[in-house]
């Protein structure tokens, strides 16, 4: 019965040039009203390499980090501490809300429990 229903819905909605059984207050979220995230989120399984203008960079790790970052090529830098959001992740957000397009972000990590540096640096850059 189910598989049958979801054909005639189907039908219904070709024949209506539009999706038939929408509900309206996700339309309204996602669709009419599609609101930004403020984040991009950044994760070793997820380097995202570009980001939109506007946006705070938030830095995902699984253990306790420092993010030790720069927006002008090296030439002042930050260290910003994650947090524990106390699901098994550590986020750092930086101030990266004013960054324009050419704009960019380079960062590195320092492992405090291991007293090591991560030993790399990565590169996100404002689109």
């Amino acid at each position: 019965m189910w598989a049958h229903a979801e054909y005639l819905k189907l039908c219904r909605s070709i024949r209506a040039g539009e999706i038939f059984d929408r509900p309206p207050q996700t339309v309204e979220r996602y669709i009419t009203n599609r609101a930004t995230a403020p984040h991009l989120i950044w994760r070793f399984n997820n380097k995202v390499r570009t980001m939109p203008e506007r946006r705070i960079l938030r830095i995902e790790t699984l253990v306790q980090a420092v993010v030790h970052w720069s927006a002008d090529g090296w030439h002042t830098v930050h260290d910003t501490a994650t947090r524990d959001t106390t699901l098994g992740v550590y986020v750092a957000d930086l101030d990266t809300i004013n960054l324009n397009v050419g704009d960019r972000v380079d960062f590195t990590f320092y492992w405090p429990e291991e007293n090591r540096w991560e030993g790399t640096d990565f590169v996100v850059c404002v689109e």
